[in-house]
Protein backbone atom coordinates (compact mmCIF):
# COMPACT_ATOMS: atom_id res chain seq x y z
CA UNK A 1 0.00 0.00 0.00
CA UNK A 2 1.07 3.59 -0.86
CA UNK A 3 -0.43 7.15 0.00
CA UNK A 4 -0.71 9.11 -2.67
CA UNK A 5 -1.30 12.74 -3.93
CA UNK A 6 -2.25 13.94 -6.94
CA UNK A 7 1.14 13.38 -9.75
CA UNK A 8 2.45 10.68 -7.11
CA UNK A 9 4.55 8.06 -8.71
CA UNK A 10 5.41 4.76 -6.73
CA UNK A 11 7.84 2.01 -8.34
CA UNK A 12 7.40 -1.06 -6.96
CA UNK A 13 9.28 -4.94 -8.44
CA UNK A 14 7.47 -8.15 -8.37
CA UNK A 15 8.97 -11.11 -9.01
CA UNK A 16 9.00 -12.54 -12.55
CA UNK A 17 5.85 -15.33 -11.89
CA UNK A 18 4.11 -12.82 -9.25
CA UNK A 19 0.77 -13.58 -9.97
CA UNK A 20 -1.54 -10.55 -8.04
CA UNK A 21 -4.08 -7.66 -7.71
CA UNK A 22 -3.46 -3.63 -7.44
CA UNK A 23 -6.27 -1.55 -6.37
CA UNK A 24 -6.93 1.75 -5.62
CA UNK A 25 -8.19 2.84 -1.98
CA UNK A 26 -10.24 6.31 -2.04
CA UNK A 27 -11.15 8.49 0.68
CA UNK A 28 -8.99 7.20 3.77
CA UNK A 29 -8.82 8.63 6.72
CA UNK A 30 -6.01 8.51 9.29
CA UNK A 31 -7.83 5.40 10.98
CA UNK A 32 -7.46 3.85 7.02
CA UNK A 33 -11.32 4.23 7.11
CA UNK A 34 -12.05 4.21 3.35
CA UNK A 35 -14.62 4.72 1.19
CA UNK A 36 -13.85 2.34 -1.09
CA UNK A 37 -11.16 -0.45 -1.24
CA UNK A 38 -10.27 -0.47 2.01
CA UNK A 39 -8.57 -3.53 4.42
CA UNK A 40 -9.73 -2.58 7.36
CA UNK A 41 -7.89 -0.18 9.74
CA UNK A 42 -4.56 -0.75 8.15
CA UNK A 43 -2.18 0.76 5.90
CA UNK A 44 -1.07 -2.58 4.30
CA UNK A 45 -3.31 -5.30 3.23
CA UNK A 46 -0.81 -8.34 3.41
CA UNK A 47 -2.73 -10.47 0.99
CA UNK A 48 -5.89 -9.82 2.43
CA UNK A 49 -8.39 -8.41 -0.45
CA UNK A 50 -9.83 -4.92 -0.15
CA UNK A 51 -13.57 -4.28 0.46
CA UNK A 52 -15.68 -3.42 -2.78
CA UNK A 53 -16.81 -1.54 -4.58
CA UNK A 54 -13.43 -1.25 -6.52
CA UNK A 55 -11.72 -1.15 -9.91
CA UNK A 56 -8.84 -3.87 -9.94
CA UNK A 57 -5.51 -4.36 -12.40
CA UNK A 58 -5.11 -8.05 -12.43
CA UNK A 59 -1.72 -9.57 -13.24
CA UNK A 60 -0.37 -12.79 -13.84
CA UNK A 61 3.39 -12.96 -15.40
CA UNK A 62 4.45 -15.57 -17.23
CA UNK A 63 1.91 -17.84 -17.08
CA UNK A 64 2.79 -19.53 -20.02
CA UNK A 65 6.71 -19.54 -19.45
CA UNK A 66 6.98 -16.04 -21.81
CA UNK A 67 3.68 -14.37 -21.75
CA UNK A 68 2.28 -12.23 -18.96
CA UNK A 69 -1.97 -11.73 -18.86
CA UNK A 70 -3.39 -8.68 -17.29
CA UNK A 71 -6.73 -6.88 -17.38
CA UNK A 72 -8.70 -3.91 -15.38
CA UNK A 73 -12.05 -5.43 -13.75
CA UNK A 74 -14.89 -4.08 -12.06
CA UNK A 75 -16.28 -7.02 -11.02
CA UNK A 76 -15.61 -5.96 -7.73
CA UNK A 77 -17.59 -2.35 -8.58
CA UNK A 78 -16.08 0.32 -9.40
CA UNK A 79 -14.52 3.47 -7.73
CA UNK A 80 -12.30 5.37 -10.12
CA UNK A 81 -10.80 4.86 -13.62
CA UNK A 82 -7.54 2.61 -13.57
CA UNK A 83 -5.39 2.36 -16.93
CA UNK A 84 -2.23 -0.81 -17.65
CA UNK A 85 -0.05 0.51 -20.18
CA UNK A 86 2.67 -2.28 -21.14
CA UNK A 87 5.91 -0.45 -22.09
CA UNK A 88 8.06 -2.26 -24.17
CA UNK A 89 7.74 -4.34 -27.11
CA UNK A 90 5.12 -3.49 -30.19
CA UNK A 91 1.69 -5.02 -30.42
CA UNK A 92 0.90 -5.02 -26.19
CA UNK A 93 -2.27 -3.29 -25.64
CA UNK A 94 -3.60 -0.60 -23.33
CA UNK A 95 -6.38 -2.48 -20.49
CA UNK A 96 -8.60 -0.22 -18.81
CA UNK A 97 -9.63 3.59 -19.17
CA UNK A 98 -12.83 5.01 -19.57
CA UNK A 99 -14.57 7.01 -21.81
CA UNK A 100 -17.19 8.26 -19.04
CA UNK A 101 -17.12 8.18 -15.10
CA UNK A 102 -19.42 5.48 -13.86
CA UNK A 103 -20.09 6.91 -10.84
CA UNK A 104 -21.92 9.74 -12.50
CA UNK A 105 -24.46 7.04 -13.84
CA UNK A 106 -24.82 4.70 -11.17
CA UNK A 107 -28.25 3.87 -9.78
CA UNK A 108 -28.44 5.35 -6.08
CA UNK A 109 -28.93 1.83 -4.51
CA UNK A 110 -25.61 1.25 -5.55
CA UNK A 111 -24.28 4.37 -4.91
CA UNK A 112 -21.14 4.52 -2.18
CA UNK A 113 -21.11 8.16 -1.11
CA UNK A 114 -19.36 10.83 0.91
CA UNK A 115 -21.03 14.29 0.96
CA UNK A 116 -23.51 13.53 -1.16
CA UNK A 117 -20.95 13.09 -4.02
CA UNK A 118 -20.77 9.23 -5.46
CA UNK A 119 -17.24 7.90 -4.36
CA UNK A 120 -18.00 4.34 -5.42
CA UNK A 121 -20.52 1.69 -7.54
CA UNK A 122 -21.26 -1.46 -5.91
CA UNK A 123 -22.24 -4.89 -8.37
CA UNK A 124 -25.59 -5.71 -8.31
CA UNK A 125 -24.59 -9.05 -6.67
CA UNK A 126 -23.39 -6.55 -4.24
CA UNK A 127 -26.62 -4.96 -3.70
CA UNK A 128 -28.99 -7.52 -4.27
CA UNK A 129 -27.07 -10.99 -3.91
CA UNK A 130 -29.49 -12.61 -6.24
CA UNK A 131 -28.91 -15.49 -8.70
CA UNK A 132 -29.46 -12.98 -11.56
CA UNK A 133 -26.96 -10.26 -10.69
CA UNK A 134 -24.49 -12.91 -9.14
CA UNK A 135 -24.06 -14.41 -12.72
CA UNK A 136 -25.06 -17.68 -10.53
CA UNK A 137 -27.38 -20.47 -11.99
CA UNK A 138 -29.48 -20.29 -15.12
CA UNK A 139 -27.69 -16.73 -15.73
CA UNK A 140 -23.92 -18.23 -15.67
CA UNK A 141 -22.91 -17.65 -18.71
CA UNK A 142 -22.04 -14.57 -21.13
CA UNK A 143 -25.40 -13.84 -22.58
CA UNK A 144 -27.32 -13.13 -19.26
CA UNK A 145 -24.01 -11.76 -17.21
CA UNK A 146 -23.35 -9.09 -19.95
CA UNK A 147 -27.44 -7.98 -18.75
CA UNK A 148 -26.87 -7.17 -15.40
CA UNK A 149 -27.55 -3.36 -14.32
CA UNK A 150 -23.86 -2.85 -13.50
CA UNK A 151 -22.49 -4.79 -16.36
CA UNK A 152 -23.96 -2.54 -19.32
CA UNK A 153 -23.11 0.32 -17.28
CA UNK A 154 -19.65 -0.58 -16.44
CA UNK A 155 -19.02 -1.72 -20.02
CA UNK A 156 -20.53 1.76 -21.49
CA UNK A 157 -18.48 3.78 -19.60
CA UNK A 158 -15.40 1.17 -19.55
CA UNK A 159 -15.22 -0.68 -23.00
CA UNK A 160 -11.72 -2.08 -22.16
CA UNK A 161 -12.31 -3.26 -18.91
CA UNK A 162 -13.33 -6.49 -17.69
CA UNK A 163 -17.14 -5.40 -16.59
CA UNK A 164 -18.67 -9.60 -15.47
CA UNK A 165 -17.49 -12.92 -14.71
CA UNK A 166 -17.81 -13.64 -18.42
CA UNK A 167 -16.11 -11.10 -19.83
CA UNK A 168 -12.97 -12.27 -21.86
CA UNK A 169 -12.68 -9.81 -24.27
CA UNK A 170 -10.74 -7.31 -22.46
CA UNK A 171 -7.97 -9.65 -20.97
CA UNK A 172 -4.40 -9.37 -22.53
CA UNK A 173 -1.37 -11.00 -23.22
CA UNK A 174 2.31 -8.74 -23.48
CA UNK A 175 5.79 -10.52 -23.52
CA UNK A 176 8.88 -8.71 -22.23
CA UNK A 177 7.09 -5.52 -20.62
CA UNK A 178 7.21 -3.39 -18.15
CA UNK A 179 3.57 -1.85 -16.96
CA UNK A 180 2.60 1.45 -15.60
CA UNK A 181 -0.92 0.88 -13.51
CA UNK A 182 -2.55 4.56 -13.33
CA UNK A 183 -5.19 5.47 -11.01
CA UNK A 184 -6.86 8.10 -12.93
Amino acid sequence: MFLYNMESRQTIFVNPTWTGTIWPRTDCGEDMDCATGGCGPHEECNGASGTPPMTVAEFSMQTDGSNDTYSVSMTNGFNIPVLIDPYGPLNCERAGGCIMNPNDACPMEFAIQRARITVGCKTGCLVYNNNRECCRGVFSNQEACRNTIASRLFKASCPRAIAHEFDDSNTFTCNGASYVVQFC
